[in-house]
Formats: structure tokens, sequence, C-alpha cells
């Protein structure tokens, strides 16, 4: 009986700028696991725009430097076994995917994680802040004569 393989698809620009584990390390363990590492590498070289939460004007965009580390990227779809992909845009991206398709025999479950952030707590504050004030200023100065 043939087992499933193990495939992992990694989109990213390759800069290791988090974790306390180095990514050849983790492609390692991979490796030794059996586990077949895609990586996509994704960006464009020069400045991109990125979402800054400001918590007085809320989500603004400021440019910032990017950087794409293929030798990353490259090196560790090698150890892995896998294949490293360039996606510059979302056709390109979509292609990629249909190749990892068409070189996987086993269904591929994608895991999609979405960071929510609530964005209520600022304007409820203000809002209890003004109906104080109201209460206040009813109590104080607006007394009501029977």
């Amino acid at each position: 009986r043939q087992g499933k393989s193990k495939v992992l698809i990694l989109l990213t620009d390759g800069v290791n700028n988090s974790g306390e584990i180095d990514p050849y390390t983790a492609a390692r363990a991979a490796a030794a696991l059996n586990i077949k590492i895609y990586t996509i590498g994704v960006g464009s070289m020069g400045e991109a725009p990125y979402p800054v939460d400001d918590p007085a004007f809320g989500q603004r965009y400021v440019s910032i430097p990017v950087q794409i580390d293929e030798e990353m990227l490259l090196q560790i779809s090698s150890i892995t076994n896998g294949r490293y992909f360039r996606a510059t845009d979302t056709k390109k991206l979509e292609e990629i995917y249909a190749e990892i398709d068409t070189l996987e025999k086993s269904k591929i479950e994608i895991k999609q994680f979405i960071k929510v952030r609530e964005r209520f707590l600022f304007p409820l504050f203000i809002g209890t802040i003004l109906f104080c004030f109201y209460l206040i200023i009813y109590r104080i100065y607006l007394k009501v004569i029977p």
C-alpha cells in the first residue's frame, strides 16, 4: 500500500524576519519526515505599499523596502525534494498551483489562516466618554425642576 505524499506549499518573500527556528533547520526536519516543500516567491524588488494600523486614522499604507530571498527558497525546496516557483501576479500564482496539482498525485488540502483584529474598542471608548459627559452635564447644568 502506497502512502500519501506530504506536501507543504510555502508562499513567502523568503526573508527570515521572525521565528526561533532557522529556515534551513526547519527544511531538514521536513525532509526527515518526508515532507516535500514547494516554495513560491512573491513580491517585487524595490518598495511596496504595506498596511499599517494607526490608532488615530485606522489602517493606512506606507512604502517599505521589499527584498526577496530567492536563494533561500531554492535551497529549502532543494533540501526537501520540492521545487521553487516565482509568482509575479495572481494569474501566475494560479498557474503555479495548477502545476503543483499536476505534480502531486494525492489531493492537496489547503488551509487558509486569516488574522482578525477587532476594531470596535476605539469607537466604544469614545462613545462611553461622550455618554459620561452627557450624564454629568444633564445632572449639573440641566436640572429639571418638578
